[in-house]
């Protein structure tokens, strides 16, 4: 037990519930911050996970893909087949094009959740995780890692446009992106920018440039809050040229750059309020979205 003793404040009389519910979250803004006052309130408990934000990249995992992955064995799991690189996809499209192709084999076992994986028949491998949008895959990428498997990392997703330089339809390859995601900080120190692999980014764009010469590389905003894209934000990215805005890039970049692997991001524009004028044709787009993935996989070869 801690024996130390730490600051207490009495209640008034007729304490105004709303209102100590408003004091009780500036103080947990303010630890987090790093406010010595703040800490000194909350006893100093709360500097390790809320004033070190700053150095929590740095600091062990509690529960790592090693002990994920030997628990998994033990209760009969196996890999299968590794790959040397990796796609992540999050649309419906993708798992019924790679369904019916005969150049990929589905392996369930290295499925997340509700998705599908699925790996080429031809070496070297490629494998393409088909999920739900969101960060569930960042574990397999920690996993692959573990494994010894893919050490190259591409999203392939639809996304939205911002500003006046893309439009419905376009191809984008992401060289960097905003870490507005969540995520990032939990594998690099504080910073407003994470960057694509140059070398991949590179070797995407080529790629792309087969189906779209006109595809260009982009930055995205990484905002997981779909709905929560205000007007300033917007005002501000649009200036600063960012062109694209999605919900996982910024991520899988971080995980990437922190174990030193290659990560990188195809975007199509699926939507662009600032220039679109039409409805979208999403026949037109789930075949650019397959065209996408034949390039991409043929990129990683």
């Amino acid at each position: 037990m801690d024996s130390t003793t730490h600051p207490t404040r009495s209640l008034p009389e007729r304490a105004d519930l709303d209102q100590l519910k408003r004091q009780a979250k500036d103080l947990l803004r303010a630890a987090q911050g790093g406010d010595p006052g703040a800490l000194d309130r909350l006893g100093g408990r709360a500097a390790p996970c809320l004033a070190d934000r700053a150095r929590r990249h740095l600091e062990p995992t509690t529960f790592s893909p090693a002990s994920f992955l030997d628990a998994a064995r033990r209760n009969g799991w196996s890999p299968g087949r590794l790959p040397t690189a990796m796609v992540f996809a999050f649309q419906p499209t993708i798992a019924h094009h790679l369904a019916e192709s005969d150049d990929f084999e589905e392996q369930p076992a290295m499925a997340v959740g509700n998705g599908r994986y699925f790996i080429t028949v031809a070496d070297p491998a490629i494998a393409v995780s088909c999920m739900s949008p969101g960060s569930a895959y960042v574990g397999q990428v920690e996993n692959q890692l573990a494994l010894g498997g893919a050490s190259r990392f591409v999203i392939l997703n639809l996304a939205g446009g911002l500003g006046p330089d893309v439009a419905a339809g376009d191809l984008a390859v992401v060289e960097a992106a905003v870490r507005d995601d969540g995520i990032s900080d939990h594998y690099l120190a504080p910073g407003d920018v994470v960057d694509a692999d140059e070398d991949l980014t590179e070797s995407l764009l080529a790629a792309v440039r087969a189906l779209d010469s006109a595809a260009r590389r982009q930055v995205s905003w990484t905002n997981p809050a779909v709905f929560r894209q205000t007007q300033a934000e917007h005002d501000h990215y649009v200036a600063a040229g960012v062109t694209i805005v999605e919900s996982e890039i910024a991520s899988l970049l971080a995980v990437c750059a922190a174990h030193g692997v290659a990560g990188g991001a195809v975007v199509v524009v699926s939507a662009n309020p600032d220039v679109d004028g039409e409805p979208v044709d999403w026949n037109t787009m789930s075949n650019t979205q397959r065209q996408a993935l034949n390039a991409v996989v043929a990129a990683l070869r």
